[in-house]
Parts: C-alpha cells; structure tokens; sequence
C-alpha cells in the first residue's frame, strides 16, 4: 500500500554542517526531534527538493520506524491517500523571501528609498556631565542603556540640535525616543524637549542616575538606574519625589549577592516596575555562564514562530532600526560600533550608510560555533554581551548538541 508523506508546512528543519544530524521543530506547538538516523535525514532532504513539490511516495514499510511515527505523533510529518488517477499533491513549504534585501538593492542601487520607516527608536545623550563617579561609569553603556559622562570634555546638545534632529525625523517611524545622558537633571534643555519632538507623537523616555532626581523633575515616563551599594534612604526619597509618575527602575546587577540586595530593596519600597541588567566587569564570568548564558530549556521555554526564526536569518532584532546620537552631535547605530556619522549629514544618508555597511543591524550568527549549530536561528541574534565578553556564542548549547 503507497501513501504521500510530506512534512507540514509549520516545520522548521536544521540541518548540523559537522555530522549527521537534523533538528526538526514545531513552530506552532514548540515540540522538537534532534535524530542521526540517516533514513529519516534523507527523508527530510528530499521533501525539500523543489523536484519532488515538498511530498514523497513511500510504502508501510519504509515509515516503519519509532522515530518516524514520533514525527507523525508530534504533528510534523503527515500521509495522503495515494491514487494513480491522481495527480501529485504539492505541498507548499515556507520559505525566506525578503521583499526589500539589503544586499540585492545593493547590487540594483535601489537603497536609500524610504529609509527612514526602518528607524523605530532613537536614542539622544543631550549631555555630558555628572558629579557622580560610578565604578561603571564608563563601559556600562557597552552592554546596556546607561548614563554615562565624559570626565575630559563637557558636550552638549542646543535647541537648534535637537530641533534640526527632529525635523530630519518627521517622516521616520519612531516609537521610542530615549533621553539620555549625563546627568540630565542639570540639562537646561530639558523641559523643550517634548515641545521640540511634538509632532511625532511617540514617547520620551527620560533616563536618570536615581540620585540625580530634583523635586523639580515634571516628565512621565522615567527610566530609573539603580547600582550597588544602593543608598536606601536616597532612593527612598527619589520613590516618594516619583510617586505619582510613571517609573520603571534598572538595577544593575554584578553577581548573585547583587539579586538579593535588589529583590530586598524592591520589596521594601514595593517598585513593582522592574528590570535587571547583568553587567560584565571582567572578573565575573561564572555569574553571567549561570545567568546569562543560554541553555537548551531556554531555548525551547516558549514556542518560537516560524516569523522569528525568518527574523533571526536576516536581521539583529537586538539592534536592528535603533541609532544613538551622542552629545557631540556622532551618530552610531550601536554603542559597540563604530561611528557612521553626524547628525548634520542627514539621518537618511546615515541610515543608507548602515544598511550599506553593517555595523550592527544585520550582524546575524553566522561565525563559528553558531554556524555549526543545530539551535543556530533559534537562538536570539547576538547582542551587546557579546562584544564586550568578546566571545561569539554565550551558551553551551553548541557543546550540548555536538
């Protein structure tokens, strides 16, 4: 007796570059089989010739293996009824189609067409100043947003800067606009800020050093950076100055004593908005390999969508359509990367020149390990961490799966 068997078409295959073997994952139910069996890898390959439309003729003996009816039990392989007066079934897969591909609007000279709807978030240090001298001060920043201040040089934006930065903007797709600095409690700017960026009618977020909060301090919408050793009785007062804002607060954590102390300062002042932020100083890694880095249960925690995975294949979601203005008017498309230019060039030839050049937007996981990875495009893209550890994968899955 023939059947058609054919794969579903929410089934996402990954094939390992160093031995035989193939990952197949659920994208709709999160369910996953990692095999070596070289009949059922063949199997695989050949649903994916384009000659074969995605289906196969096979007999009852041939689907007689345990782990080829644990691919029929998990909804990942399927069978038609075969009849000579029919024709072949096709069965459509989804592929990767990237409607406006970088590198081929390269080759056309087509980029630089509406670039600014890719632009969704932009973040501005509008100073440059502190009185605070935080242990972290000067590389936090390479990891995650934080305030930061140039102890040599004082930088500041004018009106006319953030005006001529807003105007360029008008027809980009922000949502999220940072505030940033230094200490920008003392930036004498600050209150146009939200007159200045009005017609984009997307939300300002106002970043601060949780001692650095006056009474006179009117916005919504306060990102709030907490560090150890926390003065209680500062941000006792700094909760009571912003009790009736809107507050989310960032605790910058450096090992696991750090997590107590957040967890017990967030408790008494019951802070019910709240993220932590692992920081890298060097001497810390068994911290960040317990916490940070990925392992095989994080990966399959939640079902991953076959449009994340297409995601993961073509741009950094960590960086992609976010730029930084710093205080001297540089423009960079992340805090790791180098400059690509200044504000006055224009954000849609600055835009154009990241597309062009990749600093960051569309750094996928294609170096080894992560090349070699059965897990490679389920993984998130690489991030911050990795440029500042300097190590390509923070995981142990790859170890896990050889």
């Amino acid at each position: 007796m023939k059947k058609w068997i054919y794969i579903k078409p929410y089934i996402y295959v990954s094939y390992s570059k160093i031995e035989p073997s193939i990952l197949l994952y659920n994208t709709k139910n999160g369910s996953y089989v990692i095999t070596d069996d070289l009949k059922i890898i063949e199997l695989i390959k050949e649903l994916h010739y384009k000659e074969n439309l995605g289906t196969k003729l096979v007999s009852e003996e041939e689907i007689k293996n345990k782990q080829i009816e644990q691919l029929f039990q998990l909804d990942m392989l399927g069978l038609k009824r075969y009849n000579q007066k029919q024709i072949k079934p096709v069965q459509l897969m989804p592929v990767l189609h990237v409607v406006n591909d970088v590198e081929r609007q390269k080759i056309e000279g087509t980029i630089g067409e509406n670039v600014l709807k890719y632009l969704h978030e932009l973040t501005i240090y509008v100073n440059s100043e502190c009185k605070n001298d935080c242990s972290f001060c000067k590389d936090a920043n390479k990891q995650f947003l934080n305030c930061r201040k140039f102890s040599d040089s004082k930088t500041d934006l004018n009106v006319r800067d953030l005006q001529s930065i807003a105007d360029q903007l008008n027809y980009a797709n922000l949502i999220k606009i940072n505030i940033i600095g230094g200490d920008i409690s003392i930036y004498k700017h600050l209150l146009d800020i939200p007159t200045i960026f009005e017609k984009h009618h997307t939300i300002i977020h106002y970043w601060f050093w949780y001692k650095n909060i006056k009474s006179t301090i009117l916005m919504d919408n306060i990102e709030l950076i907490v560090g150890f050793p926390i003065d209680l009785r500062i941000l006792e007062d700094t909760l009571s100055l912003l009790q009736n804002k809107f507050v989310k607060y960032h605790f910058i954590i450096h090992d696991n004593l750090d997590i107590l102390k957040a967890e017990k300062a967030i408790e008494k002042l019951s802070i019910a908005n709240f993220k932590f932020h692992p920081y890298y100083d060097g001497n810390n890694m068994n911290f960040f390999m317990e916490n940070v880095f990925i392992n095989n249960e994080d990966i399959f925690s939640e079902v991953i969508p076959f449009q994340k995975i297409f995601c993961n294949q073509s741009l950094n979601s960590n960086f992609f359509g976010r730029l930084i203005v710093d205080s001297n008017g540089q423009v960079y498309s992340n805090s790791n990367s180098s400059e690509i230019g200044h504000y006055n060039d224009q954000f849609v030839h600055i835009i154009r020149k990241e597309l062009e050049e990749n600093t960051s937007w569309r750094i996928l996981r294609k170096s080894s390990p992560c090349n070699h990875c059965l897990y490679q495009f389920l993984c998130p893209p690489p991030s911050n961490y990795e440029c500042v550890i300097g190590k390509s994968n923070l995981c142990n899955i790859y170890e896990e799966s050889k």
